[in-house]
């Protein structure tokens, strides 16, 4: 008998010379020493980015069993791409197809091993390597000024402002509408404002807990006001989608450590994406900690699973995996990402 389990484990310069002699009388006597000179202030830059950690990363899932005698594994990882918060190079995984995620954003890798191939216990089922650089990123918030308004027709606002169909974002709750109202007439209807306003509103009213259960959708959480990161920035993006402003999640692994973390980010136009961290609050507002890599930019990728049909991963993070067996026995999928120092 075959079995058959499934498993879901970021100045010119213009100088002008005189070529007349002026007349004595225009002569200006020169400062001394002493005397005060005026000089140009310099603006601080919009953004700053500066190199948290750099390695060459593995990103796998290994395979540990006894007395399971497996028959085919079909395994997914997600594909890290370079964006604003790191530089990914030199990147390969032997054996493996890569694809793309139909929103054109998110990438992943995949492989279908038979009996024949199956990997000693402890080894490797599917894994990547490659160069990672991550930044820590801060953006100066305050210099967002005179922001343009959201074209309806680009592809941020027609991609992150709708609900999911899964109801893991939705801007239409009743409670994130009123509160997305309360906040909003608070603001002025200035947008960074706003979303600071969401994103206290977010980290003050929401209690951690419930961890790695997964997302949960908004109606949920709107009654227990609890979950874990992956959830307060399902709660902030909702605030944010409900008054127009492009958001989605930031997913990640940490490069060192066996973590897993989940952050947003929201689209200004004229500007680009902002990174922002409800779980943790504070100063986290415009800054993007490089401790972690981004694996996938937003919820609910659509995958090829192993029958070549369309699967929706609604956290695409470490892995999705299927396998079967003609002899049942122990056997365990551990997901791996080490490498940044």
């Amino acid at each position: 008998m075959i079995n058959r389990v499934l498993g879901v484990l970021f100045s010119a310069l213009f100088v002008f010379l005189s070529c007349s002699k002026p007349a004595a009388e225009d002569v200006t006597t020169p400062p001394t020493p002493d005397d005060p000179i005026d000089q140009p202030t310099e603006k601080p830059p919009l953004v700053t980015r500066t190199i948290a950690a750099t390695g060459k990363v593995t990103n796998g899932v290994k395979l540990t069993y006894s007395g399971t005698q497996f028959t085919r594994i079909y395994a997914v990882l997600p594909r890290p791409q370079s964006n604003d918060y790191q530089t990914i190079s030199n990147w390969e995984a032997s054996g493996c197809t890569e694809a793309q995620c139909p929103d054109g954003v998110n990438s992943y890798i995949w492989k279908d091993v038979n009996a024949s191939s199956i990997p000693a216990s402890g080894e490797y089922v599917i894994s990547e390597s490659f160069d990672a650089e991550v930044y820590r990123v801060v953006v100066d918030v305050t210099q967002l000024k005179d922001i343009p308004d959201y074209d309806p027709q680009s592809p941020e606002c027609q991609q992150y402002l709708k609900k999911e169909a899964n109801g893991l974002i939705d801007p239409t709750h009743s409670k994130i509408v009123s509160t997305a109202n309360s906040l909003w007439n608070l603001s002025g209807g200035d947008i960074i404002d706003y979303a600071r306003r969401c994103f206290q509103w977010t980290y003050t009213n929401m209690t951690y807990g419930n961890m790695n259960t997964g997302l949960h959708t908004i109606a949920s959480l709107m009654k227990s006001m609890t979950g874990d990161c992956g959830n307060y920035s399902s709660v902030f993006i909702s605030l944010l989608r409900a008054k127009g402003i492009p958001a989605r999640h930031l997913v990640m692994v940490h490069g060192k450590l066996d973590e897993y973390h989940v952050r947003a980010e929201f689209f200004v136009p004229g500007f680009g994406w902002v990174p922002a961290d409800p779980t943790w609050g504070g100063d986290n507002f415009g800054v993007f900690d490089g401790d972690y890599i981004v694996m996938t930019r937003g919820i609910n990728n659509i995958i090829r699973d192993a029958d070549g049909k369309d699967f929706l991963a609604d956290l695409l993070q470490t892995t999705c995996y299927w396998y079967w067996y003609q002899t049942a026995g122990t056997s365990s999928f551990r997901h791996v990402c080490t490498g940044l120092k």
